[in-house]
């Protein structure tokens, strides 16, 4: 159970990241704060086309709108605009 996810609390996370390899499954940890990514053409969404809000996945806060998405053709969901600039973007070297 991870006790700082929450869809309506907004507040900044600067927790060390020992605290979040404890909270968050391996999986989430490698993504959020490892820098990894998934495989590409897996994971729940890559191939999604529903209507919704994509949350990050260790704190809760919203990221993206699927009006942003869009087809990537490298197996990766895409997103044109983020909902607030909480993060940065980094280019992959894949």
């Amino acid at each position: 159970m991870n006790p700082y996810y929450s869809r309506t609390d907004t507040t900044v996370l600067n927790l060390p990241d020992s605290i979040w390899k404890k909270v968050l499954p391996d999986s989430v940890y490698a993504v959020a704060r490892g820098k990894a990514t998934e495989e590409a053409f897996t994971g729940k969404f890559w191939n999604f086309e529903g209507k919704g809000t994509y949350s990050c996945a260790a704190c809760g806060n919203m990221l993206f709108r699927s009006d942003a998405k869009f087809a990537s053709s490298c197996g990766r969901s895409g997103w044109s605009t983020n909902i607030h600039a909480a993060f940065a973007f980094q280019i992959g070297q894949s």
